[in-house]
């Protein structure tokens, strides 16, 4: 469980400095995902000698988890950032509701405690932001909630490789994204330079390290750990940019920690029972 939950907190670092990356770039999202994706695919093969194998539900997972992020971006561009990503931090509790129905059994109690704090604290940390925003960016978010839920659990099952849905989202997207060549001439050298440290950090080693993780944990707790993302980004910009962070926002940062770390604790008590 150990080596999972490490895994699973390089893929939250590095999920973490996408914001970042994305300040550094001159040119729309579909650019970045489409030639981030296409740059991803042999820097991941290279890094990572696994075999990648397109089963009928790695290809379906695969599909999920690019919906998840083509839901989550169109979300971010109709309601506040804010919304948004407290609203696809709702996947905990899809993932907890796909386990139930699959062992008929209802979640243990502290699981669902745990999510209620870790949402709450989300909440919290982003109340500055939040707003009514729209309807259908609301329901976006909400969608891509529910997505990232289902491609946590279909990931942490042993017949599904996580690695090649990863790859196997990679191909999709570039694909989708094959309409924006005309836009090259107009990527700047600063922007290239985004895009690749993108494709390398937040999408071939992350993409990497969850797919080792998630096999060695639970589910809904690799959806937790993941939430450190919600931390650790307004901390790198505070960092480099000097972004104050709010009190508040502290309060909801501790809650969310505390909540992983206190899910953390349970699960290895459940271990050695």
């Amino acid at each position: 469980m150990k080596k999972g939950v490490m895994w699973m907190m390089l893929t939250a670092l590095c999920c973490s400095v996408a914001g970042l990356l994305i300040r550094f770039m001159n040119a729309p999202g579909i650019v970045l995902t489409t030639f981030g994706s296409l740059i991803a695919i042999p820097v991941s093969l290279a890094i990572y000698r696994h075999p990648v194998k397109f089963t009928r539900m790695v290809i379906f997972t695969g599909i999920v988890q690019y919906l998840m992020s083509l839901s989550f971006t169109y979300a971010n561009q109709l309601t506040t950032v804010a919304n948004a990503l407290v609203l696809q931090y709702t996947s905990g509790i899809f993932v907890l509701l796909l386990q139930s129905i699959e062992t008929k059994r209802l979640p243990a109690m502290y699981k669902i405690y745990v999510m209620m704090i870790v949402l709450a604290g989300t909440a919290i940390f982003f109340a500055d932001g939040l707003g009514t925003g729209q309807l259908m960016g609301n329901m976006l978010g909400l969608l891509s909630g529910a997505l990232l839920g289902l491609a946590f659990y279909l990931t942490a099952k042993p017949e599904i490789d996580a690695y090649s849905v990863g790859i196997m989202s990679f191909v999709v997207a570039t694909i989708q994204g094959m309409t924006v060549l005309r836009a090259i001439p107009a990527i700047d050298s600063q922007s290239w330079l985004a895009i690749i440290a993108y494709a390398v950090i937040v999408y071939a080693i992350s993409g990497i390290a969850y797919s080792i993780g998630i096999k060695k944990i639970d589910a809904f707790l690799a959806d937790l750990i993941c939430m450190l993302e919600v931390v650790l980004a307004p901390l790198w910009v505070f960092l480099l940019f000097g972004e104050t962070i709010s009190m508040l926002s502290l309060v909801g940062a501790v809650m969310i920690i505390g909540g992983i770390v206190y899910m953390m604790v349970m699960d290895m008590k459940e271990e050695r029972a």
